[in-house]
């Protein structure tokens, strides 16, 4: 019962899970993390490569795609890259 929106039961689908921080999930998703209940309805949680919301913790500012394919690896791979340096900025602070 946990998290079923993205029926990742399906043979051959994973989904890739990025936290991209509250700026980047506006400017990829058109709206603020906290407006993620306002859209939960509207979205295709099974889409594949698409970039969406997580849909357990896009209130976070975490974005979600289903099998990156050609229309996302670019995006994803940026996704990376900036989380990957926030965490690394992260670990030289502490």
């Amino acid at each position: 019962g946990f998290d079923t929106d993205s029926n990742l039961n399906r043979p051959g689908v994973f989904r890739l899970n990025i936290a991209a921080g509250r700026t980047r999930f506006q400017e990829l998703l058109g709206y603020p993390p906290e407006a993620q209940a306002d859209h939960h309805a509207q979205i295709d949680y099974t889409a594949l490569d698409q970039v969406l919301p997580h849909p357990m913790y896009g209130l976070q500012g975490w974005v979600s795609i289903l099998n990156p394919g050609p229309l996302t690896g670019d995006v994803a791979r940026s996704l990376l890259r900036d989380a990957r340096t926030r965490a690394a900025n992260r670990q030289h602070r502490a």
